[in-house]
């Protein structure tokens, strides 16, 4: 595909697509996206039914699984599509590595503001304070090395894959 439009760019985010996206793969991602919601509300109706049929929650566990197999799904598609690796002449690696730099530091960024969130929601739904945890403990220690031990861990681990995913022709 040669124009990258607002609906091009959210796919390939969302599937974590470094290679080009044709025609054939786009369509084969749109069917397998169309199965995946179709899949979501099915187990949400019948998890649903089993639930209020049982009088116990079974939707959590139902919900969660689907999400692991659609996961473990959607890695193999873009795998079989080859649309996880960034194939570059060799004149072109410095640029593919300052592409997946940018990148890198993107998805490290993502998960520093989520670390930071799922602390700040710790503290809101009040799970410190019941080890008898003070705020200005909470938030001047645990919270800044948690953040940071995510942050350098996911920076080192997002890193080297990407630099994998650069392949020469």
């Amino acid at each position: 595909m040669k124009k990258e439009n607002v609906h091009i760019k959210p796919i390939r985010y969302f599937y974590d697509i470094v290679g080009e996206l044709d025609e054939v793969s786009y369509a084969t991602l749109t069917n397998f996206g169309n199965n995946m919601y179709m899949l979501f509300l099915t187990v949400t109706l019948v998890s649903f039914l089993v639930s209020f049929a049982l009088g116990e929650d079974v939707m959590g566990i139902s919900l969660f699984l689907t999400l692991v197999y659609s996961q473990f799904k959607q890695d193999a598609i873009i795998k079989q599509l080859g649309l996880d690796k960034l194939f570059v002449a060799k004149a072109d690696v410095k640029l593919a590595r300052k592409k997946m730099m940018k990148r890198t530091l993107f998805q490290t960024l993502q998960i520093a503001v989520y670390s930071l969130l799922v602390s700040i929601g710790l503290w809101q739904f009040h799970i410190p304070q019941e080890s008898g945890t003070s705020a200005a403990e909470y938030f001047q220690f645990v919270t800044p090395m948690t953040v940071v031990l995510l942050t350098l861990v996911s920076f080192l681990s997002f890193y080297i894959v990407n630099r994998k995913k650069i392949k020469l022709i």
